[in-house]
C-alpha cells in the first residue's frame, strides 16, 4: 500500500517553504518533497532544502523516518508522539547525505496510526556566478 498521505503547501516564496503533511497507512514507501524545490521567477532552482523547524503529531505505536535522498538515504530524523523541534537556533538542519545526494527529502512510516505534521524549511540556491 503506498503511503496514504496529503501534502497541503502552506507557504512557498522566493527562500522559505512551509508544508502540512497528514495521513495514515501501514507502508515503508518514500514520499517526495521534490515538488516544493522549484525555484522562484528570475531565481535559479533550489537545489536542495534545509530543515527550519518541525512541529508534529503522530499517533501511539507510529513513527515517521525523514531522509535525505541520495545513493544511499542518510536518516534526518526519526519521530515519535508529538512536540515542536526548532532547528534555527544552531544554523538549521541541511543535506549531509553525500554522494549521490538529490536535494529531495523522503519520508517513510511504520505502524498504522495517524499522524500529521507541519514543516518549516529553508530553500538552498547554488551560488550566483
Amino acid at each position: 500500500m503506498a503511503l496514504a498521505a496529503t501534502t497541503q503547501l502552506l507557504e512557498d516564496g522566493p527562500r522559505n517553504v512551509v508544508a502540512k503533511i497528514a495521513g495514515t497507512a501501514d507502508t515503508m514507501d518514500p514520499l517526495l518533497f521534490s515538488s516544493i524545490i522549484p525555484g522562484w521567477p528570475g531565481q535559479p532552482l533550489a537545489s536542495a532544502l534545509g530543515i527550519k523547524k518541525i512541529e508534529f503529531n503522530i499517533e501511539s505505536g507510529t513513527s515517521i523516518q525523514l531522509y535525505w535522498e541520495a545513493s544511499v538515504n542518510k536518516l534526518i530524523l526519526s519521530l515519535a508522539g508529538w512536540d515542536t523541534q526548532d532547528y534555527t537556533k544552531f544554523g538549521n538542519l541541511w543535506n549531509n547525505a553525500g554522494a549521490g545526494k538529490t536535494g529531495n527529502i523522503l519520508m517513510s512510516k511504520t505502524g498504522s496510526g495517524a499522524f500529521s505534521m507541519i514543516i518549516w524549511m529553508i530553500k538552498q540556491r547554488p551560488a550566483f556566478g
